[in-house]
């Protein structure tokens, strides 16, 4: 486990570097603006967040989040 966490700490020394950020940057800029890529909206109208976890005791703990759909404030009206 400490070797995966110093190793995580290497991979995010490289990901601050000048030329990482440029890399990450030109691959964003390549993603469509929306999960569909065509009108900007995916139907949804909402998303949903669900995380469960799970102690050594077998103990689990489970927790939902509903938020508005994460594209509704990036929608650009459509094209005539």
């Amino acid at each position: 486990m400490r070797a995966l966490l110093a190793a995580c700490r290497g991979v995010g020394r490289l990901l601050r570097t000048d030329t990482a950020q440029a890399v990450l940057a030109a691959g964003a800029e390549l993603l469509p603006e929306s999960p569909t890529g065509d009108d900007g909206t995916s139907g949804a109208g909402s998303m949903r967040v669900v995380a469960e976890a799970e102690d050594a005791r077998g103990r689990r703990a489970i927790a939902r989040l509903e938020t508005p759909e994460a594209y509704a404030s990036r929608r650009s009206p459509r094209p005539p």
